[in-house]
C-alpha cells in the first residue's frame, strides 16, 4: 500500500546560505512530516537534488544564481517554491515560467510557508498514480502485486515478512518511512517501538539482494527517522507518472505554449518556401520577357507583314 499521513517524512531541499529561509523553515516544519535538507553550495545542491529526492524545494531567487537553481529544481519531481522580495507581477510570471510551483513572498510567515507546502504535496500525491504494478531499477524488479522479487532474471526466494517489507518500502519510493509506520504496516500496532525487529528484518534483506547480484544500496538508513528506497530513473518506472509539482492547469498553459511556438515556427517555414517559390518563378520568367522584347515582333506587325 501506498503510505501517506504522518508516517511518512517528506525531505525539504533549501540551500544553507539562505539564511532567513532556513530560520524560518526550522520554526514552520513539523519534525514527525518533515525532514530538512541543507545544501551547502549549488554543486551540492544539485546533487542532492538527485540522491534525496525531496518531496520539496525551496529556493531564495533573490540571490545570484537563485534563478539558475529554480530552472534545475523544475526538472525533478519535487515541489519548487520560490521565495522572493519582488512583489510585481511580472516578476512572479516569469518565475512561474522557469519552474516555480509556488512563489511566496517576503517575509516569511512560518505557519502560512508550512500550510503552503503540505497543500502542495498533498496535491503532489493525488497527482500521482494510485499504484503501480512493478518497481523495477537497474537489474531489480519487485511485483507489487504478487510476491515476486526479481534480480538478474532470477528470482529471489524471501519469507512472505521480507516480501511485504520490501514491497511498502518500494512502493513509497523516495519517501522516508518511520520505524513505527513500517512496524505497524508490517506487523501490526502492537509492534511499534520495535525497532530491533525491523533492523533485523531490514538486514536481511540487504544481505538477499547483495547474493543476488544488486550491487546498489536499495534500503537505505535515514538516523533516527527510518529508511526510504530510491526512486528509480523515469524511464525505469512501469507505469509513468502525470506531471509532479505541477497542476494540472498549468501543465496545460505548458503544453499550450508549446503549439503555439510550434504553430509559429511552422507560420515563418511556409512564408519562407513561399518567398523562395516566387523568387524562382521570377527568374523562370525573367530571359522569356527578354527575348519577347529584343527578337519577337508584336502580333499587330506579324499580321501586316
Amino acid at each position: 500500500m501506498r503510505i501517506g499521513g504522518r508516517g511518512r517524512v517528506e525531505t525539504a531541499l533549501v540551500r544553507q546560505g539562505d539564511r532567513d529561509c532556513v530560520a524560518v523553515l526550522r520554526l514552520a516544519l513539523d519534525p514527525a512530516d518533515w525532514r530538512l535538507e541543507l545544501a551547502a553550495n549549488r554543486a551540492d545542491f544539485e546533487h542532492k537534488l538527485q540522491s534525496s529526492h525531496p518531496g520539496a524545494v525551496i529556493i531564495d531567487v533573490d540571490r545570484d544564481d537563485g534563478e539558475r537553481l529554480l530552472q534545475v529544481a523544475s526538472t525533478g519531481t519535487a515541489v519548487v517554491t520560490a521565495i522572493t522580495q519582488n512583489r510585481s507581477e511580472e516578476w512572479m510570471v516569469h518565475l512561474f515560467e522557469l519552474g516555480a510551483d509556488s512563489v511566496y513572498t517576503k517575509p516569511l510567515a512560518p505557519d502560512l510557508l508550512r500550510a503552503r507546502l503540505d497543500a502542495a504535496v498533498r496535491l503532489q500525491r493525488k497527482l500521482q498514480p494510485a499504484t503501480q504494478e512493478r518497481y523495477v531499477f537497474e537489474n531489480l524488479v519487485v511485483d507489487l502485486r504478487e510476491p515476486l522479487v526479481i534480480v538478474n532474471g532470477q528470482q529471489i526466494h524471501l519469507s512472505a515478512t521480507e516480501h511485504k517489507l520490501i514491497r511498502i518500502l518500494t512502493e513509497n519510493a523516495g519517501h522516508i518511512l518511520s520505524h513505527d509506520q513500517l512496524l505497524r504496516e508490517v506487523w501490526g500496532e502492537e509492534y511499534e517501538g520495535n525497532n530491533d525487529l525491523l533492523r533485523t528484518f531490514v538486514s536481511s534483506l540487504r544481505r538477499h539482494l547483495r547474493e543476488a547480484g544488486f550491487a546498489h544500496e536499495l534500503i537505505h538508513t535515514e538516523r533516527m527517522l527510518g529508511y526510504w528506497v530510491v526512486r528509480p530513473p523515469a524511464r525505469h518506472t512501469e507505469v509513468q507518472p502525470r506531471p509532479v509539482g505541477k497542476t494540472a492547469a498549468w501543465s496545460t498553459r505548458l503544453a499550450a505554449r508549446d503549439q503555439r511556438e510550434n504553430l509559429r515556427a511552422g507560420m515563418a517555414r511556409l512564408q519562407e518556401s513561399v518567398e523562395r517559390l516566387h523568387e524562382a518563378a521570377s527568374r523562370r520568367t525573367a530571359p522569356d520577357k527578354a527575348t519577347h522584347q529584343s527578337g519577337s515582333p508584336p502580333d499587330e506587325e506579324i499580321g501586316a507583314l
